[in-house]
């Protein structure tokens, strides 16, 4: 199977006179499992404590508290901690923000919002996946993990759920202001699920700005499979990047 990778990942080129990693891209759709793998094996073992500052950390949503599940009340900042006794796994480097009115974590196909949506969305680890309310974007802002300080990723990857317009669902990254570049998602067959996984080292991305299809969820509005005046409409599954670092940005 082609997972898209641009550059072996073991290749090395003279930038500038010094020796450094090409950036890869990780692109598939479908049959995910090969190419998130080989984005994880990129970035380097799961960071299980507060000594790992190397490595890689995930997010699914399956460790997110039942009386935030189904409902409208999970916070952005939930994988954000930054009080001292809180939980290592919570303490991610990741802030969830939406132009829109808040996050939802469904673990029924987000069906109980509209019964249509029962064989959409599904999620490719877990039982959980997530939108934004009344809005298709989400941005990720990186901060150092246990505090409120900017931080940045050299690797950001991302499995959506239910891909189906080409053109549909983007990552844009950026380091503070400047904008890094803009990365189309693959589609996927009804319900599928698609990866996006981009490693720049040299880059310090700050921001994921993620556009999930051409609308909102929400009652009565139809996923472009069910109905030919219906949008793509599309979930937000697993997050996948390296360990957050403390960011120094002019």
């Amino acid at each position: 199977m082609h997972h898209g990778a641009q550059d072996e990942t073991d290749a090395l080129t003279q930038v500038n006179g010094f020796t450094e990693k090409p950036p890869v891209i990780i692109s598939e759709s479908g049959d995910i499992q090969a190419a998130v793998q080989q984005f994880r094996d990129l970035l380097g073992p799961l960071s299980l404590n507060e000594t790992m500052t190397g490595g890689r950390r995930e997010i699914n949503w399956d460790n997110v508290h039942l009386f935030m599940t189904n409902n409208n009340n999970f916070p952005g900042t939930y994988f954000n901690r930054t009080d001292p006794e809180g939980p290592f796994m919570q303490k991610t480097g990741v802030l969830l923000t939406t132009p829109g009115a808040g996050f939802r974590v469904s673990n029924n196909h987000f069906s109980d919002i509209d019964s249509s949506y029962n064989d959409e969305f599904i999620p490719f680890s877990g039982l959980k996946n997530l939108v934004a309310l009344q809005s298709n974007t989400i941005d990720i802002n990186f901060k150092k993990p246990g505090t409120d300080k900017t931080g940045y990723v050299q690797g950001f990857g991302v499995v959506f759920n239910d891909v189906n317009v080409e053109g549909s669902t983007t990552v844009t990254l950026y380091s503070g202001k400047m904008l890094i570049g803009t990365y189309r998602v693959k589609i996927a067959d009804t319900g599928g699920a698609s990866f996006l996984g981009i490693y720049l080292p040299g880059k310090k991305i700050t921001r994921a700005r993620l556009i999930l299809g051409q609308s909102p969820i929400g009652k009565g509005i139809k996923d472009v499979c069910d109905s030919d005046t219906g949008y793509d409409l599309v979930a937000l599954d697993d997050l996948i990047f390296s360990v957050p670092q403390g960011a120094s940005l002019k």
